[in-house]
């Protein structure tokens, strides 16, 4: 019996964490062009209450006027990251640092 509700529970985190995704996308000018690509991570202190580090989206592409910004919350960086980031949040519960991805496409 306890097997059993230890596989229900191992189940139901597996799925939660490869099911979890949010994105948004800004389109800045005419979007996309397809040149290239770089990705970064804004960290937040409290369930997000506090910002831990600055994104600074014109250094990352200063001589472009037509890119996407990709914000979002995802499974994309890995399951090994994402169950890190799941353990991690379960050891400091009360300081839960919780990381957003930013994706910028030009």
């Amino acid at each position: 019996m306890v097997r059993g509700g230890v596989l229900v529970i191992t189940l139901f985190l597996s799925a939660a964490l490869m099911s979890s995704c949010h994105a948004t996308t800004f389109r800045v000018g005419m979007g996309n062009n397809g040149i290239g690509q770089q990705t970064t991570h804004q960290y937040y202190l409290l369930f997000g209450l506090v910002r831990l580090n600055e994104v600074n989206i014109q250094r990352m592409v200063p001589d472009y006027t037509s890119y996407d910004v990709e914000v979002g919350f995802s499974y994309r960086d890995g399951f090994a990251a994402t169950l890190g980031d799941f353990f991690v949040s379960l050891l400091f519960l009360p300081l839960t640092v919780t990381r957003q991805v930013v994706t910028v496409r030009w």
